[in-house]
Protein backbone atom coordinates (compact mmCIF):
# COMPACT_ATOMS: atom_id res chain seq x y z
CA UNK A 1 0.00 0.00 0.00
CA UNK A 2 1.34 3.00 -1.13
CA UNK A 3 -0.95 5.72 1.71
CA UNK A 4 2.03 5.73 3.53
CA UNK A 5 3.92 7.87 0.82
CA UNK A 6 0.47 9.85 0.05
CA UNK A 7 0.36 11.16 3.89
CA UNK A 8 4.33 11.73 4.11
CA UNK A 9 3.76 13.90 1.19
CA UNK A 10 0.87 15.31 2.95
CA UNK A 11 2.44 15.90 5.97
CA UNK A 12 5.40 17.69 3.99
CA UNK A 13 3.25 20.17 2.06
CA UNK A 14 0.87 21.39 5.52
CA UNK A 15 4.63 22.19 6.50
CA UNK A 16 5.63 24.06 3.25
CA UNK A 17 1.90 25.59 3.87
CA UNK A 18 3.37 26.64 7.65
CA UNK A 19 0.44 24.98 8.22
CA UNK A 20 1.25 22.63 11.55
CA UNK A 21 0.52 19.04 12.16
CA UNK A 22 -1.48 17.75 15.12
CA UNK A 23 -2.00 14.75 16.93
CA UNK A 24 -4.37 13.00 14.67
CA UNK A 25 -2.40 13.91 11.23
CA UNK A 26 0.78 12.48 12.82
CA UNK A 27 -1.19 9.34 14.49
CA UNK A 28 -2.59 8.80 10.73
CA UNK A 29 0.45 9.01 8.97
CA UNK A 30 1.86 6.66 11.79
CA UNK A 31 -0.95 4.56 10.91
CA UNK A 32 -0.16 4.56 7.25
CA UNK A 33 3.04 3.38 7.97
CA UNK A 34 2.66 0.73 9.98
CA UNK A 35 -0.28 -0.64 7.77
CA UNK A 36 2.11 -0.79 4.61
CA UNK A 37 4.48 -2.42 7.35
CA UNK A 38 7.60 0.44 7.22
CA UNK A 39 7.60 0.52 10.87
CA UNK A 40 11.40 2.05 10.77
CA UNK A 41 9.70 5.10 8.98
CA UNK A 42 6.89 4.69 11.55
CA UNK A 43 9.20 5.23 14.39
CA UNK A 44 11.33 7.94 12.27
CA UNK A 45 8.05 9.89 12.30
CA UNK A 46 7.63 9.55 16.34
CA UNK A 47 11.21 10.57 16.65
CA UNK A 48 10.50 13.38 15.18
CA UNK A 49 7.42 14.10 17.10
CA UNK A 50 9.42 13.15 20.31
CA UNK A 51 12.56 15.51 19.25
CA UNK A 52 9.71 18.68 18.66
CA UNK A 53 7.72 20.93 20.73
CA UNK A 54 4.71 18.70 20.54
CA UNK A 55 2.57 16.89 23.50
CA UNK A 56 2.64 13.35 22.88
CA UNK A 57 -0.53 11.51 23.26
CA UNK A 58 -1.81 8.34 23.69
CA UNK A 59 -2.88 8.42 20.09
CA UNK A 60 0.49 8.52 18.76
CA UNK A 61 1.75 5.90 21.04
CA UNK A 62 -0.82 3.42 20.16
CA UNK A 63 0.04 4.40 16.24
CA UNK A 64 3.43 3.73 16.84
CA UNK A 65 2.92 1.14 18.87
CA UNK A 66 0.75 -0.82 16.22
CA UNK A 67 3.29 -0.07 13.95
CA UNK A 68 5.63 -2.32 15.96
CA UNK A 69 3.53 -5.21 16.69
CA UNK A 70 2.67 -5.65 13.17
CA UNK A 71 6.04 -5.98 12.35
CA UNK A 72 6.91 -8.01 15.32
CA UNK A 73 9.74 -5.54 16.32
CA UNK A 74 9.25 -6.55 20.00
CA UNK A 75 12.65 -4.35 21.10
CA UNK A 76 10.66 -1.45 19.59
CA UNK A 77 7.57 -1.86 20.69
CA UNK A 78 9.04 -2.43 24.76
CA UNK A 79 11.05 0.69 23.66
CA UNK A 80 8.03 2.71 22.49
CA UNK A 81 6.35 1.17 26.23
CA UNK A 82 9.32 2.60 28.34
CA UNK A 83 8.83 5.80 26.23
CA UNK A 84 5.24 6.24 27.65
CA UNK A 85 5.97 5.65 30.75
CA UNK A 86 8.99 8.40 30.75
CA UNK A 87 5.97 11.04 29.32
CA UNK A 88 3.84 9.52 31.38
CA UNK A 89 1.03 9.01 28.55
CA UNK A 90 -1.88 7.37 30.42
CA UNK A 91 -3.37 4.34 28.52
Amino acid sequence: SHQWELASWFLSEMRFERLYPNAISYSALILACGKAEQWQQALAIFGEVLSGDFRITQSIFNAATNACGNSLCATEALWLLEERWRQRVSY
